[in-house]
């Protein structure tokens, strides 16, 4: 009931923990936030982690920026990478016809390297 539910992708069962931390000098509103997640919960094969150093915003002490990123690079990932919401993995036939967001609105890269450069999987 963290705020790492921010991050929830409907229909996968995600495991997470978010920080926020204030860099030196203190008291100048100057944060490092962070989100680290794996899915399915119950028998992980995908860790993300994300990382923003001092967020262009006016206020940076809010997990919503790190959670937001976290949960649009999963909802594209998860689908490539073959986690299927009920926790099972498949094997996708061919990588390269994966689609992703041509535009970038998303803020991924668009390569099919950003997903395994982004995420891991474990292996069995």
């Amino acid at each position: 009931e963290g705020t790492g539910k921010n991050a929830q992708v409907p229909g996968y069962s995600i495991g997470a923990k978010t920080g926020t931390a204030e860099k030196h000098p203190r008291g100048e509103g100057n944060y490092v936030l962070s989100y680290m997640g794996f899915a399915p919960a119950e028998n992980p094969e995908v860790l993300v982690y994300v990382v923003i150093d001092e967020p262009n915003v006016a206020k940076q002490d809010t997990s919503k920026l790190v959670t937001d990123l976290a949960r649009e690079i999963m909802a594209e990932a998860f689908p490539y990478l073959g986690i299927t919401t009920d926790g099972t993995v498949t094997t996708t036939t061919d990588p390269a016809s994966a689609t992703t967001d041509p535009a970038n609105t998303t803020g991924t890269t668009n390569t099919a390297d950003s997903a395994t450069a982004t995420m891991g999987a474990a292996t069995e």
